[in-house]
């Protein structure tokens, strides 16, 4: 059963892992509720009173930029959080003396951090959003907008805009490139979070600060014939193109680290390293 999938014995772990962690569901719920909502309302009062004409705009404008914030950061728990059922000896035996492969097991705990993770994130916002709504009308202030409405505009407005060498390309460009980063860098969180058995996410940040800070030192220095190549291919192919090159890069990158994931996954024993999981 290493490797093997069978969709009901799937189907019963999902079960499993959904019983097993709903009161962390509803804790987790109710903490992103109440800290989202204390935001909300303290951004309303504090300009509730000010003497723009589109204070109320600017007001939903600053809730729905800390939505998208949360989701960053849900989302980079999801991927260093997505084995905290096996930290201790005990947690281990349990889940990995399940009746279910390593990939099925694999899967669950991804599908369980991600789309759990989000439906947190997506509940919690929705309901931070009517109690601001509610907020508002105890204020005498009324009701002037949604946070949730702001955001689904947002998304599904088609407003995307992606520039380069001063040629603005089309939304689907746009989408495409900002899916394909947010899917490298969750597949880079998934990958640190299984590598790391303890305090996965202060390792993401400082492995992402210590590779960042040699990228801008990188592009700082890098040679003036390397600048200018790019600057010929860009003058030279359609822009759209090497857009579409980069994206499939990184979506390559992705499913590498999804695949490392999986083979330390795999690798992983009752008895482990106590700060790496090999």
């Amino acid at each position: 059963m290493k490797t093997t999938f069978d969709i009901n014995r799937f189907y019963n772990l999902m079960r499993y892992e959904v019983l097993s962690e709903s009161r962390n569901f509803l804790l987790g719920l109710l903490g992103l509720t109440m800290g989202m909502t204390f935001y909300f309302c303290f951004r309303f009062y504090s300009i509730k009173d000010c003497a723009w004409s589109d204070r109320f705009d600017s007001i939903y404008l600053q809730c729905e930029n800390a939505a998208h914030f949360m989701f960053f950061l849900v989302m980079f728990m999801a991927g260093c959080m997505i084995f905290k059922n096996m930290l201790t000896k005990q947690q281990r035996i349990s889940f990995l003396a399940l009746p279910a492969s390593n990939l099925e097991k694999f899967l669950a705990r991804f599908l369980w951090t991600n789309v759990g993770y989000l439906l947190i994130l997506v509940f919690a916002t929705i309901f931070a959003d009517m109690l601001l709504a509610l907020f508002s009308l105890c204020l005498g202030e009324g009701v002037h907008g949604s946070v949730t409405i702001a955001i689904c505009e947002r998304l599904f407005s088609g407003n995307g805009c992606l520039r380069i060498a001063s040629k603005r390309l089309p939304d689907f460009y746009f989408y495409l490139w900002m899916t394909t980063v947010a899917l490298f860098l969750q597949s880079s969180w998934t990958f640190i979070g299984t590598l790391f058995r303890k305090n996965a996410w202060l390792w993401a940040i400082c492995l992402e600060v210590l590779f960042g800070s040699m990228f801008v030192v990188l592009m700082d220095n890098m040679p003036m014939f390397i600048s200018s190549f790019y600057s010929l291919l860009y003058d030279v192919i359609d822009v759209r193109w090497m857009i579409l090159v980069h994206c499939v890069l990184g979506i390559a990158a992705s499913a590498l680290l999804y695949w490392g994931s999986y083979k330390l996954f795999v690798r992983m024993q009752v008895i482990n390293n106590k700060w790496v999981n090999i």
